[in-house]
């Protein structure tokens, strides 16, 4: 069993390999410990990584109890595309002992309560736990949300200002180059 996992972390790591190989290589990490692949798993959820690759890993790693995976999605967070970030949502609420830490990093800012929707934080505010009852309650009440036209037009009034681009180059470089990339900066994932 050890050298079929050994083989599986040489194969799940090899960009040469075909994704199917790779893929399945990941599938057969479950069969360890989590411990011993966290670092293989945080290299495989990098955005250069295939969308396909990175799927697999979410789906073997929701397959752990251990609340080391919703550290590691936390913490990775911010350098995963919409797609992924979905996707590892899912995880972090398909089990209850990772919906502290999902909620601590809303709390703290890594992760935005929009990133998770209204949804999502109206059914914790309905958990049976009241911590995460009381929690999400206050998350889903930072997002503030209104009717549409109320919104479009609060947002009139910034067409008229003008724009910093030093502020525009930060804001893109933590946002954004994840999946976009100009002059030089970010990842080229998603169209630019």
């Amino acid at each position: 069993m050890k050298q079929l996992l050994k083989n599986a972390v040489v194969v799940a790591r090899n960009s040469s390999a075909e994704i199917d190989s790779r893929v399945e290589a990941v599938h057969l990490l479950r069969l360890g410990k989590l411990e011993d692949f966290s670092t293989v798993f945080s290299e495989l959820l990098a955005v250069t990584q295939p969308v396909h690759l990175q799927t697999a890993v979410l789906s073997t790693l929701a397959t752990f109890v251990s609340p080391r995976v919703a550290v590691l999605l936390t913490k990775r967070w911010k350098t995963f595309s919409p797609r992924i970030r979905a996707r590892a949502a899912d995880v972090l609420f398909s089990r209850e002992v990772w919906l502290p830490t999902l909620l601590d990093s809303m709390s703290s800012g890594n992760i935005t309560p929009s990133d998770i929707g209204s949804s999502r934080l109206q059914l914790l505010a309905n958990h049976h736990d009241q911590q995460i009852r009381e929690r999400a309650a206050k998350l889903l009440a930072s997002l503030n949300i209104g009717r549409r036209a109320d919104i479009l037009k609060d947002y009139q009034v910034t067409l008229k200002l003008s724009g910093d681009p030093a502020n525009g180059k930060k804001v893109f470089k933590q946002v954004c180059s994840g999946c976009h990339q100009v002059d030089g900066v970010g990842n080229t994932i998603r169209p630019n």
